[in-house]
C-alpha cells in the first residue's frame, strides 16, 4: 500500500481521516458498492463485485476530521470503518484527513502522531494507492483561506492540492475554501490558479475532491465548470459540494448513498 501525505514545512507527515464523500469509479469497468455504518464503531461493507480486467476503484472522501482546535472531540471512532473502507478501493483521495491518520498510513513510515501545527500549515488532504505512484505533488493554499475564530476556521484547517500519476493517469486532489460569503468565493478564486496548476496540459486526468461550491452559488459553480470544461473535462459528478471531473477516462457508473452521520457530506459512489 503506498500512502501520499499532504507535507508542510516539517516534513511529510499523514493526517486525519473520519467519514464525509464517497465516490468510486471504474477507469474501463467498475462495481457498485453500498455502505452500511453501524452506530458502533463497526462498518458493515457488503462485498464487491469481482472487478473487470484493467479496473481501477477509486475512492474520494471528505473524512471531516478537523484538528484541534475546530474540533476537541469525536463522539465516535470511525478509523476502523475507514480502514476497511479504503482497503475495498485501488485508489483513495482523502479530504480534511487530519485526525488519525497515522493509523492508515500502513507501512509508509510517517509520523502517526502529527504535531499540533502540522494540521495548521497542513492540506488535510492524503491519497493512498496499492501501487506505486510518481510524480507526487503537493501545494497547501497556506494564507490563501478566509476565516478564524467564528468565520468558519478556514485558516486553522488549511485547504490545498495535491496530484500524483499512475499508468498515464494524472489524479488530482483537492480541497477548497468553505462559507458562502464574499471573503470566501475570493479564496477560492485565488485557491483555483494553484489546484489547476497540477493539471497537466494534456492526457488523461482524474479530478476530484470537496470544492465547497453548490450549484446555489451560481456565479461561482458556472465559471469553475466552464474552467474545467476549457481543460477537456467532462463533469461525471457534481453531488453538493463534491466533485468528480475526468478527461481522456471512461467512467462506468455513478451514484449517491445516503448520509450515515459520520460525516457532514453525503457519500457518493463512483464506478
Amino acid at each position: 500500500m503506498y500512502l501520499l501525505g499532504q507535507g508542510d514545512s516539517f516534513g511529510m507527515r499523514l493526517k486525519s481521516i473520519s467519514a464525509k464523500t464517497c465516490k468510486t469509479f471504474g477507469l474501463l469497468s467498475a462495481a457498485f458498492m453500498v455502505c452500511s455504518l453501524s452506530p458502533k464503531t463497526t462498518c458493515n461493507l457488503p462485498a464487491l463485485p469481482n472487478k473487470d480486467v484493467d479496473t481501477l476503484r477509486l475512492l474520494s472522501w471528505n473524512v471531516e476530521q478537523l484538528p484541534k482546535p475546530n474540533r476537541l472531540f469525536y463522539p465516535l471512532n470511525t478509523t476502523d470503518c475507514q480502514k476497511r473502507l479504503t482497503a475495498f478501493f485501488d485508489i483513495s483521495v482523502l479530504q480534511e484527513a487530519f485526525k488519525n491518520a497515522g493509523l492508515l498510513r500502513g507501512n509508509a513510515g510517517w509520523s502517526a502522531s502529527p504535531s499540533f501545527t502540522g494540521p495548521v500549515f497542513n492540506s488535510g488532504l492524503m491519497s493512498k494507492t496499492k501501487f506505486i505512484a510518481t510524480n507526487e505533488r503537493d501545494r497547501s493554499f497556506g494564507n490563501i483561506c478566509y476565516g478564524y475564530a467564528l468565520n468558519k476556521n478556514d485558516c486553522l484547517a488549511q485547504k490545498g492540492a495535491q496530484s500524483f500519476e499512475y499508468k498515464g493517469i494524472t489524479f488530482v486532489n483537492t480541497h477548497m475554501d468553505s462559507g458562502g460569503n464574499a471573503h470566501d468565493a475570493k479564496a477560492r478564486d485565488n485557491q483555483k490558479p494553484i489546484a489547476f496548476s497540477l493539471i497537466p496540459k494534456e492526457g488523461r486526468v482524474v479530478f476530484a475532491g470537496d470544492i465547497n461550491i453548490d450549484v446555489n452559488r451560481h456565479v461561482e459553480w458556472t465559471n469553475f465548470k466552464k474552467d474545467l470544461e476549457d481543460r477537456g473535462f467532462e463533469i461525471v459528478q457534481h453531488n453538493g459540494k463534491d466533485i468528480l471531473a475526468v478527461r481522456g477516462v471512461h467512467v462506468r457508473r455513478s451514484g449517491v448513498l445516503p448520509a450515515n452521520g459520520y460525516s457532514d457530506h453525503d457519500p457518493c459512489l463512483r464506478t
